[in-house]
Parts: C-alpha cells; structure tokens; sequence
C-alpha cells in the first residue's frame, strides 16, 4: 500500500489512489464540484487539496464548511490526524462560541465551521475572506435556496483569488438545479466517480441488494379506503383535480395557488386551504401503506389535537369529518388486536436471521419518522441477539418529544461502535455524512423518492466489509412508486453530471464575482 507524500501530511496518513490524486489534479486549478460516493475518501481529498494550498500561498488560510456541529466536529478530528501541523492551528467554530471571540479564532491556519455563523460573521465583519485561499463546502447538496453556502461562495469569490472544492454524493438529479448550483457556487470543472469505475472499483466492497415486498392486509385496505375516500371527495372541489390526486400534484397546485394570492388573487385562498387539507390526509394515507397503524393513529391524534386548539381551519374540518372519525376508530380498535403492518414482522425476521448467522453483526435501520424508529426499537428488544438503540435528531418547534442532543448522538454512536448496541434504528439524521461505524447490514423500512437521500443510506453499508441492504416494499403503494422514482432520478444525475464532467464551466460567472 502506497501512501500520500506532503510535508504537512503525516507519514501513513492518507492512502494514495489513483482517482483521488486525479480528482485532486483538477482541484487545485479550478474550482470544483466532486461527486464521489460515501466512504471512498472526501475528507482525504480535501486535506490534499488543502495540503498544496498551505504549501504554496503559506501566509493563507482554510475555510472548511459542514451543515452539521458533528460533521463540524468530525472533520476537524480527521485533519488532526492527516496533518503535520501544530494542533493549535486548527480550530472548529460554532455557534456555541461567543461572536466576540470567533474573531480571533478565524486568524487560525484551518478553520472548520457550520455555514450559518460564517454567514453571520461575514455580516458583522468577524471574518475576512480575502484571508482565506481555499474554500470548502461539504453535503454541497444542500446548497439550494437561501441556503448559506451560496452566499459565502460568492462573497468569497469576491474577496479572494482563492479556490472552492464542493464535496457530495450525491447533488440531485435535476439538471437545471445542478447547473444553478454550480453557477451560484462558481465551480468551473466537475469530476464524478461511479462504484463501477476502474479507478474507484477496488475500493469497494459488494452491496448485495435484497427488495422484500409485502402485501397490505385487508383490515389495513379497509382504513386505506376511508382516507382514499376522503380526498377523492374533497378534490372535487378544486377544478382542476382529478379523482387521481397525488402529493406531487397537491404540492405544485399550491404553490401555483399562492403565487396568485401573492399576486392579489383572493379566490385563491380557498384552494390553498383545500391543498393543506389533502396534503394531511395523503400523510395518513402513507401512514397506514407504508409505516403502520401506530403511526397513524398518532398522526391522526396531533391532528386532533391541533383541532382542538384552533390551529387551522384544514386540520379542523378534518377531525369533524364523519369517515375520518370511523377512521381514528377502527385504527383504534385493530391496534387492540395488536395488528401490525407486515413489515415489523418481516424486519423482525431479518434481524433475527442476520444475528443466528453471525451474533457479532451490526445492523443499521431507516425509516423516514421518529415514532416508527421508536416502534421498531422496542419490537426489536424481542428478538434473540438484537441490542436496538433509536438515533434520531435534535428536537424542533413541531416535534412532540425530546429529540436527542449532539451529545447523546455522539455517545449513542460511540456505543454502538463499541458493540453495547447491535441495531441502530435512524431517520434521516443517520443518512448524511456522520462517521457511523461499519455495518453488517442496512435495510430500508421504506423506499424514498430522493435519490439524494437513497445514495447516502445505501452509502452506510460496504465501507469497509461486503454489505447487506434489504429493502422493505409494500406491493400497490407509494413505496413501489417512490422506489421507482429514486431510481430513475440516480441514473438521470449520472447521466447530467458525466456529461459536465471535462467541460469548463462558469468563467464568466467568476469574472462578474471576482470584479
């Protein structure tokens, strides 16, 4: 094994791979957005990348960016490692640190920081950028809106002569977005890797994808049917609705909706309103399909709740509905039954399969909400071998429980890296960027629509050992639909994304920053 050679990279630090010192070739002459999957190695490349910076422009810094405290914290161990530098000179800056003192740590050589208090320091002048000759962004993806990467990109354009390296992997599939993305960033070239390349193939292991269907039992189409019911009926008030009412649909027609309101259309208020409403029901209706009767009922129970506290009108004349009142009780009488959706059942038998075959696997779970995560946790406290732990997020103005602080995510991880817990059940909080230990085994509890968010969970298993992925689908509903869609959305980006890469793009997009 060869390994990078860099007087500011320690000895045995970094491996040497053929694609990286390729990526890392274009990287240092233009800037760049890489595409390259989970686990082969972005941070590597940015401490390369930012290696040659410091070498050649040495009275220069490093501004390395990430969504996330943890990732904060997680990437400044990493250069600690790969650096041959004083400890000292690289710093992490949160919001946790006093403004007036943050001043004073970005004179630091390598500074690691969450984009909102850049952006905020950019605005009371506690950083200057003019100081800085290499820009970093990782989970790039998320630069999309008034998201604060896009405008420190350009104030940073702006100030310094510098160069930007934008890390993900996965940046969407819509080829406007992304060429708006790279444009509101400035990136000049694109370099992307596949797992099926020759230079990136050797690195990785095997994932062997298994799709588990399920068939929605009859007393679950029974509730299914209500909610169905209900938006059939309720649609036909809008026009320009069919009886074949979709998510998709419902969100375009109110945006359409509120940009007439915006344009002083009051008669669009109604539709708006009516859009809320069904917008609701269909987030029950893929409770029952694709999560489970719990699910729903404590969906249906908040909602209830806000009724009763006036809320809304749309949550309000929901609950008074006569079908949805049938609904909340025969949900709540086929959960005295104990009926579960079939995938609890089948995801109980793959955990307990995974552990009779190997008692020292490691097993990581996704599912899309918190009390599902919560449900398959003490579920699986039944099943012979399995040590579950949940791992969700920190808690928001919406959310009805506690979440967990970065701390306890930090500790809840470090034990299942230690082998205290076996099964870490996650939202989406488990899918992007944190350093989650190597897994036996991931499975889906639910396909997802985003092919961004399908990459990275598939981006969990195979690090470092062949992986598992099983994926739980319930036959004729959503899931097989959003399967579907994540899936044509992959192979649309990779088609977009080699297609750019080797083109020059944006110079003069950086000609207008830089002026």
């Amino acid at each position: 094994m060869q390994f990078v050679e860099h007087p500011l990279i320690k000895p045995n630090a970094i491996e040497s791979r053929i694609y990286q010192e390729k990526i890392f070739a274009t990287a240092i002459n233009k800037n760049t957005l890489v595409v390259l999957p989970t686990g082969l190695g972005k941070t590597a490349l940015a401490a390369m990348v930012a290696a040659h910076t410091l070498q050649n422009k040495p009275d220069k810094r490093i501004l390395f960016l990430a969504p996330t405290r943890p990732l904060v914290g997680q990437h400044k161990n990493s250069f600690e490692k790969f650096f041959n530098v004083d400890g000292n000179e690289i710093e992490s800056i949160t919001g946790f640190i006093d403004p007036a003192d943050r001043e004073f740590l970005y004179r630091k050589k390598i500074i690691f920081a969450t984009p909102q208090v850049v952006k905020n320091d950019i605005v009371n002048g506690s950083i200057d950028l003019e100081k800085f000759s290499l820009l970093v962004l990782d989970e790039v993806h998320r630069a999309r809106g008034a998201y604060a990467y896009t405008e420190i990109a350009q104030q940073f354009l702006k100030a310094s002569k510098g160069r930007i390296l934008a890390l993900t992997a996965s940046p969407g599939s819509s080829k406007e977005k992304i060429n708006q993305m790279c444009a509101e960033l400035g990136i000049e070239a694109v370099e992307i890797r596949l797992e099926t390349d020759a230079d990136v193939a050797p690195y990785v292991k095997e994932k062997d994808v298994e799709w588990v269907f399920v068939e929605l039992p009859k007393d679950f189409e029974d509730v299914r049917s209500i909610l169905k019911n209900y938006i059939e009926r309720r649609a036909k008030k809008i026009d320009t609705l069919s009886v074949n009412v979709t998510k998709g649909r419902l969100i375009e027609l109110q945006r359409q909706m509120q940009d007439r309101i915006r344009k002083g259309d009051k008669s669009a208020f109604f539709a708006v309103s009516l859009t809320a409403e069904l917008l609701k029901v269909e987030h029950a209706l893929e409770m029952v399909e694709s999560q489970g009767l719990g699910a729903l009922l404590g969906y249906l129970k908040k909602m209830s709740a806000d009724a009763e506290e006036g809320k809304t009108r749309a949550v309000k004349r929901i609950m008074e509905d006569a079908e949805i009142k049938l609904c909340v009780q025969m949900t709540e009488d086929l959960l005295k039954r104990g009926l579960e959706h079939p995938k609890i059942t089948e995801l109980a038998r793959i955990v307990k399969t995974v552990f009779a075959e190997n008692k020292d696997a490691k097993i990581i779970i996704f599912s899309n909400y918190r009390n599902t995560v919560s449900h398959i946790a003490q579920i699986l406290k039944t099943v012979e071998g399995a040590r579950p732990i949940p791992f969700i997020g920190q808690a928001t103005k919406s959310d009805y429980d506690e979440g967990l602080t970065q701390s306890e995510q930090a500790k809840r991880l470090r034990l299942f890296s230690e082998g205290h817990y076996n099964c870490l059940i996650g939202t989406s909080i488990s899918e992007e960027g944190l350093d989650i230990p190597a897994v036996d085994v991931a499975v889906f509890y639910e396909p997802i629509a985003s092919e961004i968010r399908s990459i990275q969970r598939r981006g969990r298993v195979g690090r470092s050992i062949k992986g598992k992925i099983f994926v739980l689908i319930t036959r004729n509903t959503r899931d097989e639909a959003y399967y579907w869609s994540s899936h044509h959305k992959e192979r649309r980006m990779k088609t977009i994304l080699t297609g750019m890469q080797g083109r020059e793009l944006g110079k003069g997009l950086n000609r207008w920053f830089r002026k």
